[in-house]
């Protein structure tokens, strides 16, 4: 049998260390000063958990062991056992679940899928180690639980079981989303019911005859020093905090895209905001009455949670964007095109940035929502496209512009092929009539998502909307005006705008996979264009592009995942911006330094194709099928001036 006694520091560490209370004034914190998205995440998916535990208890109203042992009749009083006890046994709340275990595997389990997400191009055996990390971690908790007579076994299981499916349901995009669309009235409402579902779970026990405060009772008898005991660690405590802290979290919303952060200010700012967060609760009232006591508990959660999510992004997000704006500033040069400024202009794609760790999430739900719905696009795209590229070029329009109105674009074609999907129309044809109407007021909707979205990628945009609309070729009938379809845009898309995906994922790789293989800044400039064209190609003929490898994929639902998978089609634009670049070193010089050429274009192959297919997560033939399929449609001659796009 293993002796615990010797390891008992250790436990005491575990369960001090894992204590919800700790977490929530210093875990949790800290991910505020590291990204914004991420805190919202993991204070949502904390809080409704430990919501739920309280819940849960108040139902169940299981013993704990400390009391449990002199109280059961299971034993006599010549062979009660006697259990050890310390100033972490005696806690004044129902044992089961454990709210120990169970708020801990909420937010661990946030923790390790961010870290998932970073280390997953390391390779499985990282995410084996992650796991089992995760897994361990939650082990020696409901050891040191069961060891200082906190819970018994089933209580620390049931408490992990609860905690890991409350983390999945907070951290669904449903939910999240959901969340999103409700005003912060009705946000503050749904706060309320919750309250109200407690309030009456206490209300409802005191009717019965049971005593909601009983837990408190038998800890008080049951404690060996009453002095163990203290006032945070009651259930009806644990309420308070929790609801100014949602409050908060509720008039805020949930961040699903936030500026970066300058950690050189936030980390500070954080460290600061809990140092007085800690002096603020240190100093609670405590001899004043239970109103003021609780009322003042109640801000102090309200005050901090809100400065978290409010306060910190806007103090030190404002200073990145300054430190930005100032760098496109000294950048831009009057006469210089910014179409061909990609080294430059990538740095917009808040996809990537709003959470590092957890990028390729945003290109999974992308794939799952593009392969939902039946309307086939490729046939709109170069038309698209073209006239894109032209207002892009005529205005001085960023690539984040230009490609997010694309997708835009695409993504407000099929949300309105959804629409017209369900309403009723008795005319067998009505369907293709809607479709023939919206593409003839195709130049219409590009005026109007062109100006939503250059106000949405950078509010420093002033578009002439005249002279769009005479550059797109726009004629408005009489009784319509922007603004009326700008707010239909709106509608149709459920105010639902982000930054192009693809163009995020080539800005990525270009930098992490190309731009360490060239030094000079010419050849980084034509990097530049090679990319902007060859984006503006792969989307203007994706038909044939990937109708060129459909007889590889057997399988129809494996080719269309295929070809909703943006990463895959960035990875490929990046191996082929490669070949392009080499190519064009080459084509140049002597049939001898062309074969170096040719060989150091292989070298560059080989060392960027592993891992790339692996942050692509897919194997790095399907990439290069898919690479020979755009040069193909290509040819050379992208890196010139000329071409249609």
């Amino acid at each position: 049998m293993c002796n615990f006694s010797r390891y008992e520091d250790f436990l005491a560490i575990v369960t001090k260390a894992f204590d919800p209370k700790l977490l929530f004034l210093t875990v949790i914190p800290i991910a505020a000063s590291l990204s914004t998205t991420v805190y919202s995440k993991l204070l949502l998916s904390v809080l409704l958990t430990e919501y739920a535990n309280t819940f849960v208890k108040w139902v169940l109203a299981e013993d704990r062991p400390f009391w449990w042992l002199n109280e059961t009749k299971e034993f006599s009083s010549l062979n009660r056992p006697k259990i050890y006890q310390n100033e972490l046994t005696c806690e004044p709340s129902p044992g089961n679940p454990s709210g120990h275990l169970m708020t801990s595997t909420a937010y661990l389990f946030v923790i390790f899928s961010v870290l998932e997400e970073c280390l997953r191009q390391y390779g499985r055996l990282t995410i084996v180690a992650l796991r089992i990390v995760y897994y361990s971690t939650l082990f020696f908790i409901s050891v040191s639980r069961m060891y200082f007579g906190c819970h018994f076994l089933h209580q620390c299981i049931f408490g992990i079981v609860l905690g890991i499916g409350m983390s999945k349901i907070c951290l669904s995009h449903r939910l999240e989303k959901y969340i999103v669309k409700q005003t912060g009235r009705r946000r503050v409402g749904y706060v309320g019911l919750i309250c109200l579902t407690l309030l009456a779970t206490y209300w409802i026990q005191k009717l019965m005859g049971i005593d909601p405060q009983w837990a408190v009772k038998m800890a008080f008898k049951w404690c060996d020093d009453p002095f163990y005991l203290k006032p945070n660690t009651t259930l009806v405590f644990s309420i308070i905090r929790l609801t100014g802290a949602l409050l908060a979290f509720a008039l805020v919303g949930p961040i699903q895209r936030a500026k970066p952060l300058n950690i050189k200010l936030s980390i500070p700012m954080v460290l600061a905001m809990m140092a007085f967060e800690w002096i603020a609760l240190d100093y609670t009232p405590r001899f004043y009455g239970v109103v003021i006591y609780y009322l003042y508990t109640f801000l102090v959660h309200f005050v901090f949670t809100y400065g978290y999510l409010r306060w910190v992004p806007a103090l030190a997000g404002q200073e990145v964007r300054a430190i930005h704006q100032q760098q496109q500033q000294q950048q831009q040069k009057p006469k210089r095109r910014i179409v061909n400024q990609m080294y430059d202009e990538l740095n917009l794609s808040y996809e990537s940035e709003a959470s590092a760790s957890d990028w390729k999430s945003c290109y999974q739900r992308d794939v799952q929502y593009w392969m939902s719905h039946e309307l086939q696009t490729d046939t709109v795209m170069p038309a698209l496209v073209r006239t894109m590229a032209s207002l892009a070029k005529q205005f001085h329009l960023s690539p984040a512009i230009e490609f997010s109105a694309i997708d835009t674009l695409e993504l407000l074609l099929v949300r309105a092929y959804q629409s017209w999907m369900k309403q009723s129309m008795p005319a067998p044809d009505a369907l293709g009539r809607s479709v023939a109407q919206f593409l003839a007021q195709l130049p219409l909707y590009t005026v109007a998502v062109l100006d939503v979205v250059s106000k949405y990628i950078d509010a420093s945009v002033k578009l002439d909307l005249g002279a769009l609309k005479r550059a797109a070729n726009v004629t408005m009938p009489p009784d319509v005006n922007m603004l009326s379809v700008e707010f239909e845009v709106l509608k149709l898309l459920e105010n639902e705008f982000r930054s192009s995906l693809l163009l995020g994922a080539v800005e990525r790789f270009t930098k992490k996979y190309l731009l360490p293989l060239v030094s000079v800044t010419q050849q980084k400039e034509t990097i530049s264009r090679a990319g902007v064209k060859l984006l503006r190609i792969a989307i203007a003929e994706r038909g044939t592009i990937y109708s060129s490898l459909k007889t590889s994929i057997k399988d129809e639902t494996s080719f269309r995942r295929f070809k909703a998978n943006k990463l895959i089609l960035a990875g490929s634009i990046t191996l082929a911006i490669l070949q392009l670049i080499t190519a064009g070193r080459t084509t140049t010089t002597t049939t001898t330094s062309s074969n170096n050429g040719a060989s150091q274009s292989q070298q560059h192959l080989q060392r960027i194709l592993e891992p790339l297919a692996d942050d692509c997560c897919v194997q790095a033939t399907n990439l290069l099928y898919l690479r020979d399929a755009i040069l193909g449609v290509v040819g050379i001659d992208v890196r010139t001036s000329g071409g249609p796009y």
